[in-house]
């Protein structure tokens, strides 16, 4: 993959230009990725700790599928303002429980999850505030 700072965001990949963002940002290939990082972690905790890992995963498998298939009920209503704020908001979180790794600050982020649901809300009801 070759880059040039005078070519803005194209990038030669394989022959072909395409948008660097396109590249990064192929759903199939990071859902695939996901998958086999998940496979390979499974197999190193079981292999730490047993058979608890393997029983754990139909629980694994009911929470997270009923979160996707909600997510798909959600698509519908859902825009990408929304999106984006809860991108942004999980972000801060994040940014928080580094803080709280590191002992630079205490931060009480469980509190703050909440700002995971009010932030789209936020967004969904901005056009109904006056001018």
């Amino acid at each position: 993959m070759e880059w040039s700072p005078d070519r803005g965001s194209q990038v030669r990949y394989g022959g072909g230009e395409v948008e660097a963002v396109e590249a990064l940002a192929d759903r199939d290939v990071l859902r695939g990725g996901a998958r086999h990082v998940h496979l390979i972690a499974a197999l190193t905790f079981a292999s730490v700790l047993g058979w608890g890992v393997l029983l754990s995963a139909g629980t694994v498998l009911i929470v997270q599928g009923s979160l996707t298939l909600g997510a798909a009920f959600l698509d519908a209503v859902v825009t990408e303002p929304m999106i984006s704020a809860t991108i942004a908001t999980g972000g801060i979180l994040i940014f928080g429980l580094g803080l709280v790794l590191l002992d630079l600050k205490e931060v009480r982020v469980a509190n703050m999850i909440p700002a995971l649901l009010c932030a789209p809300l936020l967004v969904a009801a901005g056009p109904l505030w006056p001018r």
